[in-house]
C-alpha cells in the first residue's frame, strides 16, 4: 500500500508491505519513505542532504541513509515495525538536511525540514 503526505509543500511517501503474521491484530510492516519537492536548506551551488528519522511514541524507531544533494529523495534503507491494529500507535516521520555527516545521532546539529 502506498500513501502520501505534504509537508510544506513537500510530498512524503511511504510504501507498506508486510513481512509476517504475529496475531490476529499485529503485524511486521515494513515501511519505506521518498519525498518530492523538499526545501533547499544549503546555501550556494549544493542542494540539501536530506535523512529521514522515523520515531514511534516518541521513541527513535531508526534513521535512513542521507543522500547528498537531493531534493527528491528515495531512501533505499526501510524500517520493519511491529503494529498492532488493534491499538492507537503514533509514527512519526521527520526529514533533517545533514549538515554534518560524522554526527548523524545529534540530531540538533541539523536543519530539520518538516
Amino acid at each position: 500500500m502506498k500513501a502520501s503526505r505534504t509537508i510544506d509543500g513537500a510530498a512524503l511517501n511511504f510504501t507498506r508491505g508486510f513481512n509476517s503474521s504475529l496475531g490476529a491484530t499485529t503485524q511486521f510492516l515494513n515501511l519505506t519513505f521518498e519525498a518530492s519537492g523538499l526545501p533547499n536548506l544549503d546555501q550556494g551551488k549544493t542542494k540539501s542532504d536530506p535523512m529521514l528519522v522515523l520515531f514511534r511514541d516518541e521513541k527513535l524507531v531508526g534513521m535512513t541513509e542521507f543522500i547528498t544533494d537531493n531534493l527528491n529523495p528515495k531512501w533505499i534503507k526501510g524500517f520493519d515495525v511491529e503494529y498492532d491494529f488493534a491499538r492507537a500507535q503514533s509514527y512519526i516521520a521527520k526529514v533533517y538536511d545533514i549538515d554534518n555527516p560524522s554526527k548523524l545521532n545529534d540530531l540538533n546539529l541539523h536543519e530539520y525540514m518538516g
